[in-house]
């Protein structure tokens, strides 16, 4: 199973995570945010830096009152939707915000371009660790962005929420949506991760390498490239090489991926890159 390349597109994507805005760091993982709405500038940068591959958080409560990732009425929590959905003011969904969400994510149905949702936050325990909750949003997810996304993402950095075999539960929720739901041709689960211990029913890993990010530069070409390899031989699906440089606009950075990419020319595992080159 791949990402269903479009005309053109070879196995190995050009991805940036992180990218510069107004001479500071971001990430796409902001790309839906409620508050910063700095939407039309990240996909401005992303043209920019010859990305393809894309991926964002679909519900992200770590700040609150700062960037919310929200599409219901107010920004509730989990435990508070959870509570509506049983009670007569039902789930409150907030049309505004998901009709923005929806404009944004029109790009996915663009020619090489490829979306992929990532439905958790990994530091959002609040979130994650609320049962109910992840079994009602991840179908949802699922349902509403199939058109425009090319693969999913169940969370980031895995670890911080679940075990692997919680883990292999939500993968194992997603795919049955699509068993669900026939006209719903499957795609790609991923799972985001400091490492490679994802279980076993995701079909994909995103891979962060293991130094934090904003300490890539202590890295050396041959360590970048030697930790890649450890984590294809030690995970055998899928790979998209993805979080390496917070400052990915530095020289070194940038030597990096473009040490990464021609790595990948070798391994067609790797279907996605850290960027930009």
């Amino acid at each position: 199973m791949n990402l269903s390349l479009k005309s053109g597109d070879t196995p190995a994507l050009p991805a940036s995570l992180f990218m510069m805005i107004n001479g500071g760091p971001d990430s796409t993982w902001n790309l839906l945010a409620r508050k910063r709405k700095r939407a039309e500038a990240m996909l401005a940068k992303q043209s920019e830096y010859g990305s393809k591959l894309m991926t964002f958080m679909m519900f992200n409560m770590v700040e609150p009152d700062v960037d919310p990732i929200n599409p219901f009425l107010g920004s509730p929590t989990a435990e508070e939707i959870v509570r509506r959905a049983y009670s007569i003011e039902g789930i409150g969904w907030d049309q505004v915000e998901v009709d923005r969400w929806m404009d944004i994510l029109s790009i996915g149905l663009k020619p090489s371009v490829y979306l992929v949702p990532t439905i958790f936050c990994g530091d959002d325990r609040a979130t994650t660790r609320n049962q109910q909750f992840v079994e009602g949003f991840v179908p949802i997810v699922i349902r509403k962005t199939y058109p425009n996304v090319a693969a999913y993402n169940l969370i980031s950095e895995a670890s911080k929420s679940w075990s692997t075999s919680e883990i292999d539960f939500v993968a194992s929720l997603a795919k049955a949506e699509f068993e669900r739901e026939p006209k719903l041709t499957p795609k790609p689960i991923f799972v985001h991760q400091q490492g490679t211990n994802i279980g076993t029913v995701a079909d994909g890993l995103m891979y962060e390498w293991r130094k934090n990010p904003w300490d890539a530069k202590e890295y050396q070409v041959s360590e970048v490239i030697s930790e890649l390899k450890q984590a294809l031989s030690e995970y055998p699906k899928m790979v998209w090489a993805q979080e390496l440089a917070v400052l990915c606009e530095e020289p070194w950075a940038r030597w990096f991926a473009r040490h990464v990419q021609e790595y990948a020319r070798t391994e067609p595992r790797i279907i996605g890159l850290p960027g930009p080159v």
